[in-house]
């Protein structure tokens, strides 16, 4: 073993310098190390809301600099937070069986800061879709209105309006079914409306007159304002362009023709003034896929417009769910998956702009694809995820799908997360630009691929001892990747195998839990959530700084941490969990990762942080360390031995220390001090 302190070397010490970095880290952990009895990782608090009926469920989680949590969820009539009722009045006559969108705000400590409601009494479901950030200072959401016909009423935002009169969008008897719209709503933190538009579509004919096709009464077309979108996903960039992708849900082929007309296209509406006609020809794309708009700030014109497939005849079924994210780079990214029900084509041209097609033997029922774009919509390139087929079984028996997206810009990479479904008796390999993957069965997985070119990067597969998924529930951002952490909520089934820990299921129902992998795909550790019920549904997760907020949906008890969560009927779940070890970056025992913990210019790295018995310490400053330093929590100094290993490369064996947090200095031969922060974890992730 190699002593730094072999040889004795004299230094002045600053005695004030050291009590002002000692104050500073006190300060900084104070708040978060103290209150959990210098445990690194723990729960707070976990809540919800539950009601005897299905429908309570959570869409999608924000988070603001203050650790606050914003959440777009949907529940039903007896639905309750903390003891208290969320929809205020009572619900009566038809639309008490509905469901009903929830907008709420909840402190760090768990409790509801306020709250915004929309709930129409007519037995229409007001159904919400999708949840984003907006800067720093707002957050907007889409939700689909169903308006009441006279003699009902409607709950919009905290206001009751028994009245079409008194809705912000005044509403007249031109609509001869109840009205239908998508409402774009922008928050500020305070739950302030910062802004709010109502978006409908329609269809025009060949003589220029206006249709809206509607299933209540398929032999005649609806007047104007009846259909909102169908679907929809949505991001705004930093100039306040809205981009939002729908499914198309064209019914061309049942269009009734008027006055010897027929649909060639749709204008898109807000607050009942047109702002862009979208001419399409009859066979020139397909039913049911995605559609990209793209609105001026404040949807005052829609810019832009692009169909994403285009067939031969028109005949396909496609596109289910897609999703768009943009990456904070002027590129937007478009997730979904290809459906091939009812194939009648003989080619599938993807995008155009990106010369790409596939024939009909290349197509398996389900295939999961991301498209990049950049701000004008104009593709970059496309990427899928099929599979091989090993022996005589039909394609038809195995499917992939995509679910949702992140990105981390400081590694240049982006992650989708998905799910792999094949029969029992199927035996498939699936491949990724030629890359054979690692999934065998019913797996869910995350891929990591380069953001810039959609280049392979790694798989990782939910370590489950028989089948994973990610739920049926259509909730997004199950997925957050972030200083060379991937997390992810899943289920698993028989049982799921963590580092130094497996979890078997009970009675055969599947398990939720929390899992996390390195950008190399290398599994980390996970948290099992000990709740096994065949409609348990993993939800959303939104990470801040050190505190990670959970969503799940839960028809049984439920333990996070020290904490159970006991609820009968359908109950959404928002657990608290705070890791400071998610501040920094995650250095696995290779220290081989594609983005580096930064520190005093590169020249000092300890990993991997958090750590459980020993730090590797990579140096690459040009003067030698002549002594090393480890200081606690409550400042006590001394000083320790590293071994070397290599040039530049040590260890520090700390397997006696208590689980805390600690500075690292090491002192160079010029007098220089570089300093780290060290967190120790217990043996197993979550305690």
């Amino acid at each position: 073993m190699f002593k730094l302190n072999e040889t004795p070397v004299i230094f002045h010490i600053n005695k004030l310098t050291i009590m002002k970095q000692i104050l500073s880290f006190l300060l900084i952990l104070a708040a978060t190390m103290f209150t959990t009895a210098l445990h690194a990782q723990h729960f707070d608090w976990a809540k919800g809301y539950g009601s005897s009926q299905e429908g309570c469920l959570i869409k999608g989680t924000v988070t603001d600099s203050d650790g606050n949590l914003y959440i777009l969820g949907q529940f039903t009539k007896d639905a309750t937070w903390d003891g208290q009722r969320i929809l205020p009045i009572a619900p009566y006559g038809p639309g008490q069986n509905s469901i009903n969108t929830l907008i709420a705000k909840i402190s760090p400590s768990g409790e509801m800061l306020w709250k915004k409601v929309i709930h129409s009494n007519n037995n229409q479901n007001t159904l919400s879709y999708d949840f984003k950030p907006i800067g720093d200072t707002a957050f907007a959401c889409l939700v689909n209105v169903n308006l009441p016909t006279s003699g009902n009423y409607c709950y919009f935002l905290d206001t009751l309006l028994p009245t079409w009169s008194e809705y912000p969008v005044p509403l007249t008897a031109e609509t001869t079914t109840s009205a239908c719209f998508t409402t774009y709503l922008v928050f500020d933190f305070s739950g302030n409306v910062l802004e709010q538009h109502f978006i409908q579509v329609s269809y025009i004919d060949t003589t220029g007159n206006d249709y809206v096709f509607h299933y209540s009464q398929p032999n005649v077309p609806d007047k104007l304002f009846s259909y909102p979108l169908t679907n929809p996903s949505f991001d705004v960039d930093a100039n306040g362009n809205i981009y939002i992708c729908r499914q198309s849900a064209d019914h061309f082929d049942n269009m009734i023709s008027v006055e010897e007309g027929s649909a060639i296209g749709l204008k898109f509406w807000v607050e009942k003034q047109c702002v862009g006609t979208v001419y399409v020809n009859d066979g020139d794309h397909p039913r049911w896929v995605p559609q990209m708009l793209k609105f001026s700030p404040h949807m005052t014109t829609l810019t832009n417009s692009r169909y994403i497939f285009q067939s031969n005849n028109g005949t396909i079924y496609s596109g289910d769910n897609p999703y768009i994210k943009l990456d904070g780079e002027e590129q937007l990214f478009l997730i979904g998956n290809l459906s091939m029900s009812g194939m009648n084509y003989d080619t599938l041209m993807i995008d155009s702009a990106l010369n790409v097609s596939l024939s009909h033997s290349d197509i398996n029922t389900n295939w999961g694809y991301l498209i990049c774009y950049n701000d004008n919509l104009s593709p970059q390139y496309c990427v899928s995820l099929k599979d091989s087929i090993v022996g005589d079984i039909p394609p038809t028996t195995s499917r992939t799908f995509f679910h949702d997206i992140d990105f981390d810009s400081d590694s240049n990479m982006v992650f989708i997360s998905g799910f792999a479904q094949k029969n029992n008796n199927a035996t498939s390999r699936y491949t990724y630009a030629n890359t054979l993957l690692s999934m065998e069965r019913n797996d869910a997985f995350v891929l990591s691929l380069d953001k810039s070119t959609g280049t392979y990067q790694s798989c990782s597969v939910i370590p489950s001892l028989s089948s994973s998924n990610l739920g049926t529930l259509g909730s997004r951002g199950n997925l957050s990747a972030k200083n060379n952490r991937i997390l992810i909520q899943n289920q698993y089934y028989a049982g799921i195998q963590f580092p130094n820990q497996t979890v078997h299921a009970q009675d055969n129902n599947p398990g939720l839990c929390l899992t996390m992998f390195d950008y190399s795909g290398l599994l980390i550790a996970g948290i099992d959530y000990n709740s096994f019920h065949p409609r348990n549904r993993p939800g959303s997760i939104s990470m801040t700084d050190s505190v990670l907020y959970l969503s799940n949906l839960l028809r049984t008890d439920a333990t996070f941490g020290n904490l159970t969560v006991s609820e009968q009927g359908y109950f959404s779940c928002v657990a608290k969990y705070v890791d400071t070890a998610f501040r920094s970056c995650y250095r696995g025992e290779s220290g081989d990762v594609r983005i580096v913990m930064a520190e005093d210019g590169n020249a000092f790295v300890a990993y991997p942080n958090p750590f459980r018995q020993r730090v590797n310490i990579e140096y690459s400053g040009q003067q030698p360390i002549t002594a090393a330093y480890l200081t606690d929590i409550m400042g006590r100094t001394e000083q320790v031995e590293l071994s070397a290993t290599a040039p530049g490369r040590y260890t520090l064996d700390l397997t006696a220390r208590p689980q805390a947090a600690y500075l690292l200095t090491l002192v160079t031969q010029d007098g220089h001090r570089h300093t780290v922060r060290l967190l120790k974890q217990s043996e197993v992730f979550g305690n």
